[in-house]
Parts: structure tokens; sequence; C-alpha cells
């Protein structure tokens, strides 16, 4: 009965914070849509904060003055500002056109005419919806196949008056918030847990619409969508993943599973919801969609090229995903998808090896959340590298798959997962095909002389298999090009395959330091995991084929540094999740220890996190590109 009465008690506590903070947020809306503000629409900046891509339609590319005094685009014959979902106010426009032919702006019922020189200073009307409409009768006269109308550049647009909170972005973060809430009390939450989230969430959402309104309420539709698909993944996540972790024999912690659920659904999330965003940093989700469409005629065999070099492009991805585009689903969103989904599955993929080889819940939900929020992973995000993500995702399932099974490769069952395995990332990208034999090479000479050699046997076996099969069905098409770069090679070296200049080697070795280690994990992973993977002795299959990844990025790291070429096959991205659980076993390790142990473990975990969500933030709301993953 008293038990009974204690968890009412909680529940009540539970919503009432929930609806508190729901209050709070509409109060904090309602106070900061007064505010009045001046923001620079900086027309002819494409990337970097305070970027104009959202708000112009129908412009050719910015472009910079001679003297770079100015950036500016110029527009079609019928382009557009557009300042979606603010606040119904009136606004002040100020719009200076450097060159071109007269244009008339059209807001609402009523036409201004702007001409070169000029600097219009306009009231944008609360009844006009947000849109500027720019017409020009005639191209200007030039050589240039675009499309030139007006010039124009800088911009300004201000606020004036009061208002009520804009409704969709009100009633969008309203439901990001909700959802968050019950999520955090569907799965067991206490108050103060749903408090915190909720709160630095609400401020978050509070700060945003202060500093950058404009871009806060644009966020609306986005946001919104956000919150329905990580919402569906939450369901299916607390739907299917107890009785999987069940069915694999692992007893985790309620409160551990909740947060493992919880840091996957964010992955999901940000991973999927930055690509809803208006004009977010595109990658090369462009050249992924055009291989699809290749794949679709039968075009399997076109290579790519990578700093000046040509390479193999496998196209598993691409087959795998072309017979869902006859659904109707466009190339774009399925690669999208695809990715998030991916990266999001890899945390618990993460978590079920770590728990497996160490027994440890704490370390291994600690690896798995460093592995989805470090920066690496949403940089290859910001990139759209969705091959790369995909193959990185399948390592991921090999390397659990053979710690798993350790002693047991020469099944037959297992033999063939394991082929099948390497097989798929042999076909799926040219980078990790390479990463991955590797490390199955080193990991066959160290059973030969350690033992056990059945192992060694086998995983030998599925190497052989592996390499059959891939050149018999794919790079046997690629060997003239491999011949003739392997002639290259041996007259000049790397830098005569791709045509460059040796970099020199000092500033390679401090790109790998502070783009490579510290741009990808905060440098504190990397220093911590050998740590980790020694404690991780106890588990000799998780040691060795961690130990494999370690040494294959290692060679991988000093060859550009011995022969003064950039060329990566992403060697620091095949290694992310021997780093981030390895780090977790040590963090676990430091927080068993002592009595402050626990704040090491969290702040690093936290700090790892925040980083990551800095490099999301500016890629996919400011377009601020990332460094290119190693």
């Amino acid at each position: 009965m008293v038990v009974d009465k204690l968890n009412v008690l909680s529940q009540r506590r539970q919503w009432l914070t929930l609806v508190t903070l729901l209050s709070g947020l509409l109060i904090g809306l309602g106070l900061v849509s007064n505010r009045q503000w001046q923001v620079p629409l900086n027309i002819g900046l494409e990337e970097g904060i305070n970027n104009d891509a959202p708000f112009v339609v129908g412009f050719n590319a910015g472009e910079q003055l001679p003297d770079r005094s100015a950036r500016y685009r110029w527009s079609s014959l019928n382009a557009e500002l557009r300042f979606p979902y603010v606040a119904q106010r009136n606004y002040w426009l100020d719009l200076p056109q450097l060159t071109g032919n007269p244009a008339t702006l059209i807001i609402g019922t009523s036409q201004f005419s702007s001409t070169s020189g000029r600097v219009l200073h306009l009231l944008l009307p609360a009844d006009a919806a947000g849109k500027v409409a720019i017409k020009v009768d005639q191209p200007i006269a030039t050589d240039d196949p675009r499309e030139l109308g007006a010039a124009f550049s800088g911009g300004q647009l201000s606020s004036s008056g009061w208002a009520w909170p804009a409704l969709w972005p009100t009633l969008a973060w309203l439901f990001l918030l909700t959802t968050l809430g019950l999520s955090i009390l569907w799965l067991g939450g206490s108050s103060l847990e749903i408090g915190l989230a909720l709160g630095l969430t609400g401020f978050g959402i509070v700060a945003a619409t202060w500093f950058a309104p404009l871009r806060a309420s644009y966020a609306a539709p986005a946001v919104a969508q956000t919150a329905v698909y990580g919402l569906a993944a939450l369901l299916l996540l607390r739907w299917a993943l107890p009785p999987m972790l069940q069915r694999l024999g692992l007893a985790v912690n309620r409160d551990l599973l909740r947060w493992l659920i919880l840091a996957t659904v964010l992955v999901w999330a940000l991973k999927l919801g930055g690509r809803l965003l208006l004009e977010h940093m595109p990658g090369d989700i462009g050249f992924h969609r055009n291989r699809i469409h290749a794949t679709n005629l039968g075009d399997l065999f076109r290579p790519s090229r990578h700093r000046g070099i040509d390479f193999p492009y496998p196209p598993v991805l691409y087959a795998l995903l072309q017979p869902l585009t006859l659904t109707g689903i466009t190339a774009e969103w399925l690669l999208q998808l695809t990715a998030a989904a991916c990266e999001a599955l890899a945390l618990p993929v993460l978590f079920c090896l770590g728990l497996r080889a160490t027994g440890s819940q704490r370390g291994s939900l600690i690896g798995a959340i460093i592995y989805g929020l470090v920066p690496a992973g949403f940089m290859t995000n910001a990139w759209s590298f969705d091959s790369h993500i995909f193959s990185q995702f399948v390592a991921l399932l090999l390397a659990a798959f053979m710690v798993w099974t350790w002693e047991h490769w020469h099944e037959r069952r297992n033999w063939l997962w394991i082929t099948l395995g390497l097989s798929t990332i042999a076909l799926g990208h040219f980078g990790f095909y390479l990463n991955t034999s590797l490390m199955g090479g080193l990991l066959v000479l160290w059973l030969w002389w350690r033992g056990p050699r059945s192992q060694g046997w086998a995983l030998l076996a599925c190497l052989v298999a592996t390499q059959v099969l891939v050149w018999a069905v794919y790079y046997s098409s690629f060997i003239g090009l491999f011949l003739q770069q392997g002639q290259s090679f041996a007259e000049g070296g790397m830098n005569a395959v791709n045509q460059r200049e040796a970099v020199p080697r000092m500033q390679l070795l401090w790109d790998m330091i502070e783009l490579g280690f510290w741009r990808h994990y905060g440098l504190l992973p990397v220093l911590i995991a050998p740590f980790g993977w020694w404690l991780a002795r106890k588990h000799r299959g998780l040691q060795l084929v961690a130990g494999a990844t370690f040494v294959v990025s290692l060679i991988l790291a000093a060859f550009p540094i011995i022969n003064g070429s950039t060329i990566t096959t992403r060697w620091l991205m095949f290694s992310a999740w021997a780093i981030a659980l390895t780090t977790g076993i040590a963090l676990d390790w430091l927080w068993q220890r002592t009595r402050w142990g626990r704040w090491p473990a969290i702040l690093i975990t936290s700090g790892c996190a925040i980083f990551g969500m800095i490099v999301w933030f500016a890629a996919m709301v400011y377009k601020i590109r990332p460094p290119e993953p190693f």
C-alpha cells in the first residue's frame, strides 16, 4: 500500500514537472518573441555564421567583389526572399542593389522598384507571409551562361512592434519538448531526469529564439518531423530491444537500458533531423544519388577519384537501395535514412559487444555513447559519406560477431557469416576493404604464432574466399588501373600516382594530431583507449580484434607521413568502435576504483557529446564544413 502511494506521488511529481516546464517554455517564447532585433541577411555569404542560404530562392551562387569589400548574389529573372514562420508583425527590410537591371520587388499587394546602386528601406507587413518576390524583366547582356538579373548584397531584416510567438515554431518546440518528456517518463525516468532534460532543452530553445530568431523560425517543420521520427524510433526500440537482449543472454539494468535507448534515439534524431533543415550542408549526397541512378542503368564499374587518384567505388549499398527506389521514395531520402539508421543502431551493437566481452554494463554504455556522439560520426554525417557510414557499420557488426564467436570461427555457420561480412565490406567501400583485409591478415599471423591455430586457419579461409569472390565479381575490372598505378608508384612514389607535390611531413603529422585525434575525438579518448585495451586482456577475442584494428590504424597513419601524401583509407574512422569501447572500459574502471571517479567519466563523455553536437550544429545550421574524416 505504501509502495503504491509512493508510485502515485512520483507519477504526479513527474507530470507536474512536465507541465511546469512546458508552461515555462511558453512564457519564455512569449518574452523573447517581443525582443526588437536586427538580423543581417548577408546576401552573398553562402557558408558560415549568418549565411544567407535559407532566405534566398532563385539566386545564383554567391560571389565576392575583386577588392573583397562585399559579397553579393545575382538574382534570376524570378527570385524570392523568404522568412518562413516568423511571428505575425511588421518588419523593416533593408536591401542594397549593387548592379544589374532594374528589379521589381513585390510585397503582398505592393510593388517597389530597385535600381543599380540603390538601397531600399521597405516595410514588410504582417500579412506578407514573410515573402518578397523579385522580378527582373530581362537578363543583362553578357557571355555568362547564367541568367543574371540584378545583383544584391548584404541586407538586413528588423522587427517592429509587438507580436504573439509564431504559431508553427511554438507548436513544433512544444511538441518536441512534450515528446522528450513523455519518452523519459515512459522509460521510467525520474522527475529529476525529466526536469534536467526538458529544462536544458527548453533553455536552448529560448536561447536560439533570442539569438537567431529567423533560423529558429524556419526550423519548425524539421523540428516537428524530427520529433515524430524520434518517437517512432523510441517505440520500436522499447518494443524490440529488451527481448533481443534477453535472447542474447544479456542482463541489463533498467536504468542503463533507458540511457541506451535515449542515446540511440538522440543519435537517430540528430543525424536524420539535421538533413531536414533548409539549406543544410549537402556533402556528397548528390554524388551518391547519381551512383544509385548509375546502378539502375547497370553502370557498376565507374571509378571515382580521391585526391588525384582514381580508385574503384564498389556498389553494394546502391544495389541494396535500388529496389526501394521503385516505391517512389527519393534516392536522397533513402540514403539519408540508411545512414542515420546505421549510425544509431551502432550504439546497441557496440553495447552488446562490450557487455558480452567485459560484463560491464556501465563501461559498455559509456563506450556506446562516446561512439555515437563524438565529432567523428557527425563529420561523416555532414559530408554525407553514406557508403562509408554503411561499411563502417558492417565493419562494427563483423567485429562484434568475431568477438562473440571467438574460438568458434571454424564452425561452418560462423565461417560463412564472417565471409559474408568481409565480402559486404569489400563491395561497399574500397578504403574499408583495405582496412579489414589488413586487419584479418594481422589476426591470421598472430593466431598462427600464438594460437589457437584452428582460428587462424578458419580466418585465412574466410579471407581467401572473400578475395576470390570480390575479385571475380568486381575488382578484376580494375586490374589495368591497378597495374598503371603500380607502375607510377614504382617510378615516382605516391605523389607520381596522384600527380601532386609532396606535403611536408611535419604538416601531415600536425594535421593527424589536430584534425585527426583532436577534431575527431577530442583527443582524450585516443589517449585513454590504450589503457582500456590493456584492461580488456581478460577477453582475448576482444583484445586481439581491437588490437589488430589499432595496429592497422597506426600503419595507415604512418603511410602518408612516410610518402608525403594526403591519401587516406579512413583508418581513424575504422578504429572508432575500438577507441570508444576501450575508453568506456577505462572510464568504468576509474568509476569503480575511486570515490570521485564517476566525475571524469561523466565529464569526458559529456564533453565528447557536446563537441560532437557543436560540429553537427555548425554543419547543419550554418553550413560550416568540418574536416574531412580520416
